[in-house]
C-alpha cells in the first residue's frame, strides 16, 4: 500500500523570506515573499507579481492584537505542500 504525502507524516519544508507585496488583489490578507534559496534573488529573473501569494497562520488584513508585516520585513513559515514547495503559509516576522 502506498501512502500519500500530508502535512506532517514526512520532509516538512520551513523556509525564510521578505516581504515584497501586501496588496492582495483578493483582500485575504495575503502576502508576496521572495523565499531564500528557493525563489532567484533577481527582480528581473522573477518580477515580484510572479511569486506566488503566501496565506498567513493568522489574517495580516486585521490589526487589533498583530502588528502587520510591512514590505521588507523578514518573515518564516512552511510549505503546507511540503517538498512541492508550492503553498507557503507564513507564520511570523523575525
Amino acid at each position: 500500500m502506498s501512502e500519500k504525502w500530508y502535512a506532517g507524516i514526512d520532509q516538512f519544508v520551513w523556509w525564510m523570506g521578505v516581504i515584497e507585496n501586501r496588496m492582495d488583489p483578493l483582500a485575504l490578507g495575503r502576502v508576496q515573499v521572495r523565499i531564500f534559496g528557493v525563489h532567484n534573488p533577481s527582480l528581473v529573473d522573477i518580477p515580484t507579481d510572479h511569486l506566488p501569494w503566501c496565506s498567513a497562520s493568522f489574517a495580516f488584513n486585521e490589526s487589533k492584537n498583530v502588528s502587520i508585516p510591512q514590505e521588507a520585513e523578514v518573515v518564516w513559515g512552511f510549505f503546507s505542500d511540503g517538498p512541492n514547495k508550492q503553498h507557503p503559509i507564513v507564520v511570523g516576522c523575525i
